[in-house]
């Protein structure tokens, strides 16, 4: 079932106001309100990473060419994640994650669907993590 669930989230179209809160981040028009990270992660485990895979999906579809508002956002999107404390919230993101597994490992509850939601959450953040990682290195 939740397999199917999940499915049909990648399917439906992408919730605009947290897209839009990340794609910004700290590029703010006077109507918006201040950025925050808990625009991006909150205590929600589920829109957390819901929020992680609007990230991975900008930083997998870079933009060459700046021709609409949308694309000019995408196309220093990495750099003000970077400088806005992104790393950092995906530290704090992963030692989250690792606090979830570790709760289902202490009950010894393997395949319930909080310990699935932690592999799902950790596989998340360090395919994120490892893409900033490379990125560092090859722009050395």
């Amino acid at each position: 079932m939740h397999k199917e669930a999940a499915s049909l989230v990648k399917v439906i179209s992408t919730n605009q106001e947290i897209f839009w809160n990340i794609l910004m981040l700290g590029e703010r028009t006077d109507d918006k309100e201040p950025f925050t990270w808990e625009m991006v992660f909150n205590q929600d485990i589920k829109v957390t990473m819901y929020s992680l895979e609007i990230i991975d999906s900008i930083i997998k579809t870079p933009t060459f060419q700046v021709t609409t508002y949308e694309t000019a956002l995408r196309f220093d999107w990495v750099a003000r994640f970077l400088q806005q404390g992104g790393f950092s919230q995906l530290l704090i993101q992963l030692k989250r994650a690792m606090s979830l597994s570790k709760e289902s490992l202490t009950t010894q509850d393997y395949s319930s669907e909080s310990s699935n939601i932690a592999k799902k959450f950790i596989d998340q953040m360090l395919r994120i993590m490892k893409t900033f990682i490379f990125a560092a290195i090859y722009a050395d």
